[in-house]
């Protein structure tokens, strides 16, 4: 079962990530089956063991392979319109945005997209299926080079693209929410509407709707380490079941029953009610992958097996992979297993409870690192400690309390009122806990980041080094981790220009050995906010920890957009702003006004008065930074001498501001559409990729971030 558990794991993976075609992936994995069929006739000891990595490997193709040709099927066919049957499985009323898995048509069906205009004046409610005519366009995933690539992340929820009701058209409703949504809206409005401090983690905890937590809130969680504390997740599913199996078996082992066994009748009710919890949770992906890990667990009690062995573990891993093949894309199925894994390697070593309590926290938190940095770009210091205390105060003092008071809530209203005060305290003094460890120097740190393929191998060499296997297989794991390391791409401070992907808008940052500086903050559009999901990860991950100054061009959302974002992260980081954005900004100076001479840095204003535009002299590299402007002040820029670098006027939309062909500039833009009044120039174009330009002895090298291509993207697939 391990041999079959790990290939269909890693086959998963491998075919996932395969970067050349259908085709030579088929010749591969026939050659492989052939090479497995050999083995397997002519080496007898080993012959089970051969037909179970056989059979792995073929059951992941059945998994994996007809899902992604459905996917690139579906992909191809976009943009598409026609009248869609979907279900809703998240909204966002802030924003009249939902998230919606398709029913109908066929072609599209169990694919996920996300709709953005959800007329305002329409309740919308969760796991009611919906009918309405829809456009839907392709997601685009924007490459960057510091960060899991869009793509993979999409693919993981089966995203496919993004919705606009056509015409204005409301949704109508087809099928009404089935009781269980019904009873865990009503629980999460209870709630947040009895005005607790924490009604919003609250709901979290009881029926998993994470929805109302603030974006802070999350960040706090994720740079401790406990984001797992306070939604739904696989450990509170194991706490409830747990309590349960130990009153229950308590309870029947004092009634003196005999036939079954008090610990058999208290593993089928304990199963009972994590399955009942698990609905109450909304079934999300890791609730499904703690249930099922439980009741392998308690089956093999039933059994009358060791319930701590890796057969029990490589059998629930197996039903997750084949329940849902592309969870190898979430942080969540690695470091459940890991956790899982790693408390079965230390049980076997003999140490005081204290010790290996400290030593277990400590592991975890070593192996976890590389995965959490694949994903996140940071890494929690304080995690280890973090949890040794959150854990066990989440376990005694916010779920017992909090769950007894939803269930009493319709009974006794004012012993449910007591119990979820009390685990509202709990909670409040839970944040104040982790605000604290919080604000202490390096808690967290920004990390690199580190390919998925390549944390994962990272992560198998450290798990070899607590097994059994002998110092030869040890070394051989340690080398394959030190080599992996060579190739992470360690940022490191020089003259660069990094524009980044935010679609129709424009940011870029200008960083040098003297100044650090933002040129406008990208856009802002119907929830949508490039500084949160583009601009501030990208900043962790190159380590910008310090801002010299943020330039606001001109005053539109495709520039702007991110400023608030921006100067909460980045509060004392002064504002130079277009003369129409002075009234808003009181503190900021304008951009005629700013001025900076260093060794080997200038920043002048050019003669623009449309939007901010400065001409940056960075190691005898000149560049010119520009927003939009009128044709008569780019006629005017191009009688001064041509820059090296050029952010073209307008973002090259316009067909008015032409380039003199005498110019060797290199063109930045970040735009959908180029005019084609500039398609003769070689353009590199952020829209779809970061673009990082390195100035060095008097040179400029551009990179732009790849868009990660793997067989099951169209060749129009960005």
């Amino acid at each position: 079962m391990i041999a079959l558990s790990l290939t269909t794991l890693f086959s998963l993976v491998a075919i996932i990530f395969f970067p050349l075609s259908l085709t030579i992936l088929i010749l591969s994995l026939l050659c492989l089956t052939i090479l497995l069929a050999i083995l397997a006739v002519f080496l007898a000891k080993y012959r089970l063991t051969v037909c179970l990595i056989l059979t792995g490997l073929l059951l992941a193709n059945l998994l994996a392979i007809p899902k992604l040709l459905h996917y690139q099927s579906a992909f191809s066919s976009l943009p598409h319109q026609d009248t869609y049957q979907f279900q809703v499985t998240a909204y966002y009323p802030k924003s009249h945005a939902l998230e919606a898995r398709i029913i109908e048509p066929s072609a599209f069906k169990n694919l996920a997209f996300r709709l953005y205009n959800v007329p305002k004046a329409q309740p919308i409610t969760l796991s009611a299926i919906y009918e309405a005519q829809l456009t839907l366009k392709p997601n685009r995933a924007k490459a960057s080079f510091h960060t899991l690539p869009q793509r993979l992340q999409h693919l993981s929820k089966n995203r496919i693209a993004t919705a606009n009701l056509a015409n204005n058209a409301q949704l109508i409703e087809i099928q009404p929410s089935d009781a269980i949504t019904t009873l865990r809206t009503h629980i999460a409005d209870e709630l947040t509407a009895h005005h607790y401090q924490n009604g919003d983690l609250m709901a979290a905890l009881t029926v998993g709707m994470t929805q109302k937590i603030p974006q802070d809130t999350w960040s706090l969680l994720r740079q401790t380490g406990t984001i797992h504390l306070v939604s739904i997740s696989g450990l509170h599913l194991t706490f409830v079941a747990l309590w349960c199996f130990v009153m229950l078996r308590t309870l029947f082992g004092l009634c003196m029953i005999a036939r079954p066994a008090p610990y058999q009748i208290a593993a089928v009710f304990s199963l009972i009610i994590a399955f009942g919890y698990a609905l109450l949770a909304g079934m999300s992906l890791p609730t499904e992958r703690a249930l099922i890990m439980f009741a392998i667990f308690m089956l093999t009690l039933l059994w009358r097996y060791p319930i701590f062995n890796l057969s029990s573990l490589a059998t629930a891993l197996l039903i997750v992979l084949i329940l849902a093949p592309f969870s190898v894309l979430t942080v969540g199925l690695w470091l459940s297993f890991t956790a899982v894994l790693i408390l079965m390697l230390l049980s076997r070593f003999k140490l005081p409870f204290i010790v290996m309590l400290l030593l277990t926290q400590l592991i975890i938190s070593l192996l976890a690192m590389p995965i959490v940095a694949s994903f996140f770009n940071e890494v929690s210091l304080i995690s280890p400690l973090t949890n040794l205390l959150a854990i066990p105060w989440t376990t005694l003092f916010i779920l017992p309390p909090l769950l007894m008071g939803v269930v009493l809530l319709p009974i006794f209203p004012s012993i449910a009122s007591f119990c979820l005060q009390l685990s509202d305290w709990g909670l409040t003094h839970l944040l104040q806990f982790l605000k604290v460890m919080n604000d202490i120097p390096y808690s967290h740190i920004t990390v690199p980041h580190i390919p998925m393929v390549w944390a994962i191998v990272l992560t198998v060499c450290a798990l070899m080094l607590l097994t059994r296997y002998g110092r030869k297989i040890k070394g051989i794991a340690c080398l394959i981790a030190v080599s992996c390391l060579y190739g992470i791409n360690f940022p490191s401070p020089h003259n660069r220009l990094y524009i980044f992907p935010v679609g129709e808008g424009l940011s870029v940052l200008l960083e040098s050995d003297e100044q650090t500086l933002l040129y406008d903050t990208g856009p802002y559009f119907r929830g949508f906010e490039a500084a949160k999901s583009t601009i501030l990860p990208t900043l962790n991950a190159l380590g910008i920890e310090h801002l010299d100054g943020i330039i606001l061009s001109l005053r539109n959302q495709q520039h702007i957009g991110g400023t608030k974002t921006i100067r909460r992260q980045f509060p004392d980081a002064p504002v130079i702003a277009h003369q129409s954005l002075m009234p808003l900004m009181a503190d900021a100076t304008t951009c005629q006004d700013y001025h900076y001479h260093g060794n080997h840095l200038s920043i002048m204003p050019l003669p623009v008065h449309t939007s901010c535009a400065f001409e940056v002299t960075l190691d005898d590299q000149r560049i010119w930074l520009l927003s939009n402007m009128t044709p008569r002040e780019w006629q005017a820029l191009t009688k001064l001498p041509a820059p090296d670098i050029l952010l073209m006027p307008n973002k090259g939309r316009s067909g008015q501001l032409i380039i003199p062909n005498t110019w060797d500039a290199t063109l930045i833009t970040s735009t959908k559409t180029v005019h084609p009044n500039h398609s003769h120039f070689n353009i590199h174009n952020a829209y779809d990729g970061a673009i990082m330009i390195n100035i060095k002895k008097g040179r400029h090298h551009v990179k732009t971030a790849a868009s990660h291509h793997y067989w099951w993207m169209t060749k129009s697939q960005p």
